[in-house]
């Protein structure tokens, strides 16, 4: 839809000043592509030019002033037609996130508790709705690149195709057959620039791992996942009502989200 606003409004301009010059003046057509000659030539053109832009000013500021209100009332306009499309697809289609409410203002809590089960028995002894399940939010910016790291590793572990592409330890990667001596120097020279270093590869073991993960502690934000759309609807509505529900000492909400979990 979007490609096709862009294509339609490029297309209207063209043709809304290909019609201003076809009513008003050709020489808005042609006016600053004249070539010129001689210097007697040229100082003809310019003053032509001039009293010629002069006198067709008016043309240009009402052209820009139709295309800046056309552009502003389409995309007004066609903002409006997406959230429509939206809005009919949502109503027609039951899609993951009609299954979900957003928790809000979770305490931070650390990874040595079980936080998911315990949010999911809290909601439904209160709200007397089952969930399905919880899923929480964590705050691990600190460690994002060693779990990445050690997620990466664990990949490679288990995948011989990443196991040949990826192997750790680079010198044990034997050169390819039919390597002239040219090739073969330039080979080791891009393999010690582009190779990870033993720095990088520093992977936590699992051990570590689990520590870190037991260290962290959860953000202020969890999703829950119920059975139905109208249970959704429900819990949320009580939780609105009752002005939230207590857990380790905070009041956590419930709301309906508008986009779909990435």
């Amino acid at each position: 839809n979007f490609q096709g606003a862009v294509i339609v409004w490029g297309l209207c301009i063209g043709l809304g000043w290909v019609l201003l010059a076809a009513v008003v003046d050709g020489a808005l057509f042609y006016l600053g592509t004249r070539k010129y000659g001689s210097p007697r030539e040229n100082c003809i053109l310019v003053a032509w030019g001039y009293a010629t832009q002069q006198r067709l000013m008016w043309t240009k500021v009402l052209f820009l002033v139709c295309a800046y209100t056309f552009t502003f009332v389409g995309a007004i306009m066609f903002a409006i037609r997406q959230l429509r499309v939206f809005q009919e697809f949502d109503h027609k289609n039951k899609t993951m996130k009609d299954f979900v409410a957003m928790i809000q203002n979770v305490p931070p809590i650390s990874g040595e508790v079980l936080v998911e089960n315990e949010l999911k028995d809290s909601i439904s002894s209160a709200t007397g709705v089952p969930v399905v399940g919880v899923s929480v939010a964590w705050n691990y910016k600190e460690y994002e690149e060693d779990f990445e790291k050690h997620l990466e590793q664990k990949m490679i572990r288990q995948d011989p195709v990443l196991q040949r592409h990826n192997t750790i330890n680079t010198s044990a990667i034997p050169k390819p057959d039919g390597m002239g001596f040219l090739t073969s120097i330039l080979y080791d020279l891009e393999r010690k620039a582009l190779a990870p270093s033993e720095e990088e590869e520093d992977v936590m073991t699992g051990k570590e791992m689990k520590e870190k993960l037991k260290s962290i502690e959860t953000s202020h934000t969890a999703f829950a996942v119920f059975e139905t759309e109208a249970l959704r609807d429900r819990a949320v509505k009580y939780v609105e009502e009752t002005g939230g529900l207590d857990f380790n000492g905070n009041k956590i909400t419930l709301e309906a989200i508008l986009s779909e979990p990435d």
